[in-house]
């Protein structure tokens, strides 16, 4: 039976860590297989391969961002109503959060065979890599509505305080997803494009089970039925806080293409160091993204009670916390950065770029874990305008404009590099700015926990 956590009551520290432990769990077995996928990828299949997949995760994420920007707003409201033990108005946001995700889910399987070949050429794909960049693509994209489901299944539990059924679901996913690696690449000989479906399989039935377990539930925040339709009013509250939640997530999915784009002009090298990197890097930062899931949700559940000293509490507790173990982290990361790479690569020159990267980029990892905790409580209070104006003005905007008018006239792939911290600093300025100075506590008034 699924157990909630209302943290509305009790220590604020305990409550946070026992949110973020199956959280980090869930997020290191997420990641445990998307390195699996490149580790088998990159030595089955060679580094023209992980190019491949490197190339298309930045494209992948771009066109799915979106719709996972209106689920952490979906998110928010439903923690908000479950702090205000609104039920009736949980199971609504529930069922027209899945609504728009079954639509969705038709939708991306039109679209992947219109757009994927323009962007990869958009994206200056090098021709040794184009085609299996092209089938990994394709079929990702036309799968993609299981991962919608899957992360709209494990927003919903998250919000009302039960973060372990979605790590359960995870480890199924995991396992599923790496025995159907090996079984496609390994037994029936498929190229890059044997992983995406290994993926795309494994999310269907995950997403779907998590559905089901939402269904069959006893409980008063269970999805109903009957309420799984579009309702304009309720869309319209989604959207509210979700939609700047979604042009945040595109937008820094636009500059993060942007940025593979002039990556894949130094070569396919560059573009598997990058891969692997990447990989390395995103086991070092789920601490910090399950500290924040935790903030985020502490701030939505006291929002929705109005609980204001409660939550500032919280908020600045999760900060601290947050400065001092992304440092931590980014260092045992830097020091430990050689060994790890060589697991992904035997190649000199492809080690070399990832180092490169590590030593320009690991210092300055505790602007990048203050951003993801600012942005996280702005989000649970239900003032998604500030996080994305965060974002977009750096991650995005700042981003493009450096790649664009500064990098052309310096192709050198250090400089490339420092767009990374020079972007996080901005951002974590701009939003600790707004945290110190604005009221963003918001009035009764403020919170959709009514229809009209």
């Amino acid at each position: 039976m699924e157990k909630t956590l209302d943290m509305t009551t009790g220590k604020i520290p305990s409550m946070l860590l026992r949110f973020a432990w199956p959280v980090f769990l869930s997020s290191l077995f997420q990641q445990m297989y998307i390195v699996i996928d490149t580790l088998i990828v990159s030595r089955f299949l060679g580094d023209g391969a992980l190019a491949a997949l490197s190339n298309c995760e930045n494209i992948a994420w771009l066109i799915t961002s979106f719709m996972f920007g209106i689920g952490m707003g979906a998110s928010v409201l439903i923690g908000q109503a479950f702090g205000a033990r609104n039920w009736e108005r949980l199971q609504i946001l529930e069922g027209n959060a899945y609504a728009m995700c079954w639509i969705v889910s038709f939708v991306f399987i039109g679209l992947a065979p219109l757009i994927c070949k323009p962007i990869l050429i958009w994206m200056q794909t090098p021709q040794d890599v184009f085609d299996q960049s092209y089938s990994y693509l394709s079929l990702y994209i036309a799968g993609a509505g299981g991962i919608l489901l899957f992360n709209m299944g494990s927003a919903i539990y998250q919000a009302i305080g039960d973060a372990k059924t979605p790590l359960y679901y995870l480890i199924l996913s995991s396992f599923i997803n790496i025995a159907l690696d090996l079984t496609f690449i390994l037994v029936f000989h498929t190229d890059v494009w044997g992983a995406a479906l290994a993926t795309v399989i494994a999310e269907w039935l995950t997403g779907i089970g998590l559905m089901l377990q939402l269904l069959n539930s006893k409980a008063k925040w269970r999805l109903e039925r009957s309420k799984v339709r579009l309702q304009k009013e309720v869309i319209d509250d989604i959207l509210k806080i979700g939609f700047p939640g979604a042009i945040e997530s595109s937008a820094v999915s636009f500059a993060n293409t942007i940025v593979q784009g002039f990556i894949n002009t130094f070569g396919s090298i560059a573009m598997a160091a990058t891969g692997a990197f990447a990989s390395i890097e995103g086991f070092s930062f789920l601490p910090i993204t399950a500290f924040c899931q935790a903030v985020g949700t502490f701030t939505a559940q006291n929002v929705g009670a109005m609980q204001k000293k409660r939550t500032m509490e919280g908020c600045r507790f999760g900060l601290l916390m947050m400065g001092i173990s992304s440092f931590v982290l980014g260092m045992l990361l830097l020091w430990n950065s050689e060994s790890l790479m060589q697991i992904f690569s035997s190649d000199p020159q492809t080690i070399s770029y990832g180092l490169l990267r590590a030593k320009i980029t690991l210092w300055f990892y505790p602007f990048c874990g203050l951003t993801h905790c600012l942005a996280a409580i702005f989000r649970g209070a239900g003032k998604p305008m500030i996080s994305m104006l965060g974002y977009v003005l750096n991650w995005g905007l700042l981003r493009v404009i450096i790649l664009l008018f500064v990098l052309p006239h310096y192709h050198v792939y250090s400089f490339l590099c420092w767009v990374y911290p020079i972007t996080w600093l901005g951002s974590s300025l701009f939003l600790s700015w707004n945290y110190m100075k604005l009221d963003w506590f918001p009035e009764k008034k403020e919170i959709y926990l009514e229809l009209d």
